[in-house]
């Protein structure tokens, strides 16, 4: 339970932190899954969103359990 916790109190922090990343080259903090682990290919900052994939970005879906093109 402990863990889940932390995941949750870690991602309510990125989640206030990642909007107010205003230029592409800014550090954006990482989402963690909920096995406490930073998904593979989470992307450092904005600018390396704009290169991925339709791949890349399901795949990054998929790592929180989200459908493919991240919609519920």
């Amino acid at each position: 339970m402990k863990t889940r916790i932390d995941v949750l109190d870690y991602n309510a922090q990125a989640r206030q932190y990642n909007p107010d990343v205003i230029s592409p080259e800014e550090f954006l903090e990482p989402i963690k899954t909920s096995t406490n682990v930073v998904a593979p290919g989470f992307p450092e900052m904005v600018l390396q969103l704009f290169g991925f994939t339709v791949r890349q970005m399901d795949a990054l879906f998929a790592s929180y359990n989200m459908p493919p093109g991240g919609t519920w």
